[in-house]
């Protein structure tokens, strides 16, 4: 009887796993899609004369999520390989990454 608790548990925290990152996936497709362009154009602008602290700012803050957007970047392989969703979103995300930070 344990044992059956036990499968249904895993059964659940392995869907509810699978769920949070699906909409992780998904909101981080919005934010990309919203934002990337801004984040890529702002690390490769040329710099400013002179002192300009909001471009300074604006430059760590973009740097920062260029950072951690490469780091899931390198996880999109693995998700894409998960099948459903995940694997959906996962694509879809690799893709938009590739066009924000070509063009």
């Amino acid at each position: 009887m344990k044992l059956h608790g036990f499968e249904i548990q895993w059964k659940y925290d392995r869907d509810n796993a699978c769920l949070h990152q699906d909409i992780s996936l998904e909101m981080l497709l919005k934010l990309v899609k919203v934002f990337g362009q801004v984040i890529y154009y702002s690390l490769s602008a040329p710099s400013s004369v002179g002192v300009d602290i909001e471009a300074e700012q604006r430059f760590e803050r973009c740097n920062l999520c260029f950072i951690e957007l490469e780091k899931v970047k390198r996880h999109l392989p693995d998700l894409s390989r998960k099948g459903g969703s995940i694997a959906k979103s996962a694509q879809e995300l690799n893709l938009v990454l590739q066009e924000v930070s070509c063009g």
